[in-house]
């Protein structure tokens, strides 16, 4: 896994990191993560309308990392402190493999933090395929491996959206 990771950037410690401001409220109803440059992509959380989490939606890539600061890193991070998991996600225009890197790197930097609270980590990829839904069974059999080898990944073409 390559990737520039200068250590000095990244949060130590939870307490670190949650002084960082969240994108979201406290208990919001529905959170997106969205970004310009992802040619449209996008991650959707519903929060519990009966029993609201209480979530953090956290900017790494321009926020918790300055721009040209930190490496390589994916673009936001979902706490969710109600059901002890947080949400590494990218977003990307086209590659995924270099999604995929990113968010390990990110996993890499963040895991100490994270498990500092408790948290289990889950990766997700929401990506624009540039095959236009043609899938080869090359590409198919690649990433049905990459679920296996990183149960906690999940992925999706444009948009992405899950129940808290």
């Amino acid at each position: 896994m390559k990737g520039n990771t200068d250590k000095s950037y990244w949060p130590k410690s939870y307490a670190e990191l949650k002084e960082h401001n969240s994108q979201c409220d406290l208990q919001a109803k529905i959170i997106v993560s969205k970004d310009k440059n992802s040619g449209g992509s996008q991650h959707v959380a519903k929060n519990d309308k009966a029993h609201p989490h209480n979530v953090y939606q956290y900017l790494l890539d321009g926020d918790v990392l300055p721009h040209g600061a930190g490496g390589t890193r994916a673009d936001f991070l979902l706490v969710d402190e109600t059901a002890c998991t947080a949400r590494i996600i990218e977003l990307k225009a086209g590659d995924f493999d270099k999604a995929l890197t990113q968010v390990q790197i990110t996993d890499r930097q963040l895991k100490p933090v994270l498990r500092e609270r408790g948290l289990h980590v889950l990766w997700r990829i929401v990506y624009i395929s540039r095959t236009h839904n043609i899938r080869t069974n090359r590409e198919h059999s690649k990433k049905k491996s990459l679920k296996e080898q990183y149960p906690q990944l999940e992925y999706k073409n444009k948009k992405m959206a899950e129940n808290l």
